[in-house]
C-alpha cells in the first residue's frame, strides 16, 4: 500500500514539474518576444529582475490546477471504460439467467404430451447460452464451479432425451437429475440476479 502511494505521489510530482517547466518556459518565451519588439520603441529598456521569479511563481500556481484537470479527465475516461466493460457481463448474466430459468421450468415439468399415441416425450433442456459465455463471463471460482456442475447435470439430462427415451418407458436417471436441478437452480438464480443488479 505504501509503495503504491509513493509511486502515485512520485508520478504526480513529475507530472507537475513537467507542466511547470513547460508553462514557465512558455511564459518567459512570450515575454522575451514581447521585449524584443518593445525595445525597438524604447531603447535601453531593461527587463526587471523580478520578472523571471514572478513568471515561475505564476507557472507554479497554474500547473497544479492544470494537472488536476487532466487527472479528472483521465478518471472520467476510466469510469467510462469500466462502465463499458460491465455491459457485456450484464448481458451475459441476463442470457444465463434466462436459460437457467427456462431449464428450471422444464425440470418442474419434464414431459410434454406431444400426442396421445406416443405417450408424450421428455422436454429437451438448453445449454447453448452457458457454452457461449462460460469462458468469458467474470464470476468468482465457487459460483463458476457450481454452475459448471449444474450444467453437467443438464448435459446428462439432454443426452438422455437425445437417446430417444420416452416417458412411457421411464428414466430413473432423468427423474433424479431433474429433482436435483429443482433444488439447485433456484439458489443459483438468486445469486446471479444479485450480481446482475450490482
Amino acid at each position: 500500500m505504501a509503495n503504491h502511494v509513493s509511486s502515485d505521489l512520485a508520478s504526480y510530482v513529475l507530472d507537475l514539474l513537467r507542466n511547470w517547466w513547460f508553462r514557465a518556459f512558455a511564459f518567459l518565451s512570450l515575454i522575451s518576444t514581447a521585449i524584443t519588439f518593445y525595445v525597438l520603441f524604447r531603447p535601453g529598456f531593461l527587463l526587471p529582475k523580478a520578472v523571471p521569479i514572478v513568471t515561475s511563481l505564476l507557472a507554479l500556481l497554474i500547473s497544479p490546477y492544470d494537472v488536476y484537470k487532466r487527472q479528472q479527465a483521465r478518471i472520467r475516461e476510466l469510469l467510462k471504460e469500466n462502465a463499458l466493460l460491465k455491459e457485456p457481463r450484464k448481458t451475459s448474466l441476463a442470457d444465463l439467467i434466462s436459460e437457467l430459468d427456462e431449464n428450471l421450468g422444464k425440470a418442474s415439468a419434464p414431459t410434454m404430451d406431444q400426442c396421445a399415441a406416443s405417450g408424450g416425450i421428455y422436454v429437451r433442456p438448453s445449454t447453448e447460452r452457458w457454452k457461449a459465455v462460460r469462458n468469458v463471463i467474470q464470476l468468482d471460482a465457487q459460483l463458476r464451479d457450481r454452475l459448471a456442475r449444474t450444467y453437467e447435470e443438464v448435459d446428462r439430462w439432454r443426452s438422455i432425451v437425445d437417446s430417444g427415451v420416452k416417458p412411457a418407458m421411464g428414466s430413473p436417471d432423468l427423474d433424479r437429475i431433474v429433482a436435483r436441478l429443482r433444488t439447485q437452480v433456484p439458489g443459483l438464480l438468486e445469486e446471479l440476479r444479485k450480481l446482475q443488479g450490482a
